[in-house]
């Protein structure tokens, strides 16, 4: 993808109530450049996507993906709340979301998210983001929609920058994963309904340090785990680091884990002392 000339910097949140929805809070100038690409037919088509994409003030996304709010994080900025779909509970078949049927919900995410994570790049240097709270940026998901029959297809990476690692440092908590922790859960169970929601124990957000995260769902040892060398390095808070997938195979576990990682997001901006 051509990485925007735009202002890309943004903040995800999580939101169990009303109902479970992921939050993509951004500067309006940035949707409304995304929204003028000639990439989005091209990506339609790609994708098999039925639906046409809508950006009108009011909605955004593939079949009207997300709805647009006033942020209320940074004022001037707007909100994208992608409510999490919900399983239908049908009188003869009772099934969770397929990862085909899920595909216009993920696309609306992953396209901002990913050009945001495109234009920021891997080597952002700490003098390059601006210093001020309201627009600190904390970190960046990149999420593949592509839907492909029976291949592992529906990845999920994230960087956690320096501003995460100065914040983590000083607020890890029990709380702080718990509310991870049942993010994920919450999400997940949306998706799934009761009867496929396995056990919460299945969940976990775990902190070791600020710079070794581990974040699981159901699956195979399925999650979003801090790099291998940082568990042997000193704390840094001056190097960004991934956080890698492994055997992320459908798109409930794609969302679930993106919804811890918006709630970690949101603490961290929501609470900041930096200025």
């Amino acid at each position: 993808m051509t990485q925007p000339e735009m202002p890309a910097y943004h903040h995800l949140d999580f939101k169990q109530r009303p109902e479970p929805s992921i939050e993509l809070h951004t500067h309006p100038d940035s949707l409304g450049m995304l929204a003028e690409s000639d990439e989005i037919e091209p990506l339609r088509q790609h994708l098999g996507l039925d639906q046409q994409f809508v950006f009108d003030g009011e909605v955004w996304g593939f079949g009207e993906a997300a709805n647009i709010e006033p942020s209320d994080i940074v004022q001037g900025w707007i909100n994208l709340r992608y409510r999490i779909p919900k399983y239908q509970d049908h009188k003869n078949s009772r099934s969770c979301l397929s990862h085909k049927s899920l595909l216009p919900f993920v696309a609306s995410l992953a396209y901002p998210l990913n050009a945001f994570d495109a234009a920021i790049g891997t080597n952002t240097a700490e003098n390059t983001l601006p210093c001020s709270k309201d627009s600190m940026q904390y970190l960046t998901a990149h999420l593949n929609a592509h839907y492909i029959e029976s291949q592992y297809s529906s990845k999920i990476t994230a960087k956690v920058l320096p501003s995460m690692i100065r914040w983590l440092k000083g607020n890890i908590s029990d709380e702080l994963l718990e509310g991870m922790t049942s993010s994920m859960y919450s999400a997940y169970s949306n998706m799934a309904g009761r009867d496929y929601s396995g056990s919460p124990s299945s969940f976990r957000a775990a902190l070791q340090s600020a710079r070794v995260m581990q974040l699981t769902v159901p699956g195979d040892a399925a999650g979003l785990f801090s790099p291998y060398d940082n568990y042997k390095q000193p704390d840094s808070s001056s190097e960004i680091y991934d956080l890698s997938p492994h055997n992320i195979c459908d798109s409930l576990q794609q969302l679930s884990l993106l919804a811890g990682l918006a709630y970690l997001g949101g603490r961290a901006v929501r609470t900041s002392t930096e200025v």
